[in-house]
């Protein structure tokens, strides 16, 4: 028995692919990390939380998707609580690794079909502007806030490539 996955549906669509001269080479997703802070005195506190939400990515204007960055050990940073936020002195960075989804993994009319090859992101190698407009993060008290981040960013996609990195971004809350 081989490592593939088969799920049954012949339409499902599950890799993303970056196409070469040589052949499809599997693309899986973008990679980026934030680090959200508030000013205190002048001196940047990092905001301490269990994951970012809801982090928007777009790439060349059209929706790659909105993704949870990993989880860190917020106690693991001693954090106090400032302007309804906990953080911390030392620098905080959240992982986002952003691998492309559609939003149905079955298909059953035309019309669905035909969205999802509507929908299709094909990257070949090349230069692209990759947006994040938002994310969400939970405040001490545990209510949510969005946070309008604004990055936009080059990246480049590189032939033979799994993944690419958009970019370590601070952002003041």
């Amino acid at each position: 028995m081989g490592c593939d996955k088969y799920d049954g549906n012949p339409y499902s669509y599950d890799q993303q692919s970056i196409f070469s001269e040589s052949g499809d080479n599997l693309f899986r997703e973008f990679v980026l990390l934030l680090k959200p802070y508030i000013l205190e005195n002048g001196e940047r506190r990092y905001v301490v939380c269990d994951s970012l939400l809801e982090v928007e990515i777009h790439i060349n204007g059209r929706e790659w998707g909105e993704f949870a960055s990993l989880d860190i050990d917020a106690q693991s940073y001693d954090p106090t609580t400032f302007q309804g936020y906990k953080v911390s002195n030392s620098e905080v960075k959240y992982a986002v690794i952003a691998p492309y989804a559609l939003p149905e993994d079955t298909l059953q009319t035309a019309g669905e079909f035909a969205g999802l090859i509507n929908s299709l992101h094909i990257l070949k190698p090349g230069d692209y502007i990759a947006e994040v407009p938002k994310f969400k993060i939970r405040r001490a008290d545990g209510g949510i806030t969005t946070v309008r981040a604004n990055i936009t960013e080059w990246v480049r996609v590189t032939e033979n490539s799994t993944s690419a990195f958009i970019g370590e971004f601070e952002i003041a809350l």
